[in-house]
């Protein structure tokens, strides 16, 4: 199951710039680079222990979707923290409704499961639908957030050498496929 997301994140990551108004873009990069490495490994991990489950119940399934999600709150917490600098305000703003969205349909799923009693007829809700619609949807929404990367590449305002990372660290965070 591919993953959108991300790639998500570590308490232990300090992420806040305290009062001094927005990260610089190289601060920024550094936070969201730790976050999705962090989040990455977690998800990884998560994952693992799912795929050893040969036949998995509804019960099993739910729960792996429960531990995803709580590593989906612990991103958008640390998300809160982040104060992009503006130059970057757009491509963090997909992320954070990408993460919404993730959020959103895996609630919806675990909330159906209680209106069902099987794996099998769990995967035949709508919400189960959406949940496996929206983690595809990955490709369409990293197509977004390069062309953003792109426009910020471009502006003679911007210093590139952190374009580069943020492009990679986003790839990462959206489970893009290199392009």
């Amino acid at each position: 199951m591919k993953r959108t997301l991300l790639a998500s994140a570590g308490l232990a990551v300090v992420v806040a710039a305290c009062g001094s108004g927005s990260m610089s873009e190289t601060e920024y990069v550094e936070n969201l680079n730790a976050l999705v490495v962090n989040a990455g490994a977690r998800f990884e991990t998560a994952g693992a222990e799912f795929g050893q489950i040969a036949d998995p119940t509804m019960e099993e399934y739910i729960a792996f979707v429960e531990q995803q999600l709580a590593i989906e709150y612990d991103v958008r917490d640390l998300f809160d923290t982040l104060d992009p600098p503006d130059s970057i305000d757009d491509v963090n703003q997909v992320m954070v409704d990408t993460l919404g969205q993730i959020i959103a349909v895996a609630e919806g799923l675990v909330e159906a499961s209680d209106t069902v009693s099987s794996l099998e007829e769990l995967e035949s809700t709508p919400e189960f639908v959406e949940y496996q619609t929206v983690n595809a949807d990955a490709d369409s929404m990293c197509l977004d957030v390069q062309a953003k990367i792109n426009d910020l590449s471009t502006t003679g305002v911007i210093d590139n050498p952190w374009v580069a990372d943020l492009r990679m660290t986003v790839q990462a965070f959206l489970d893009c496929e290199e392009a």
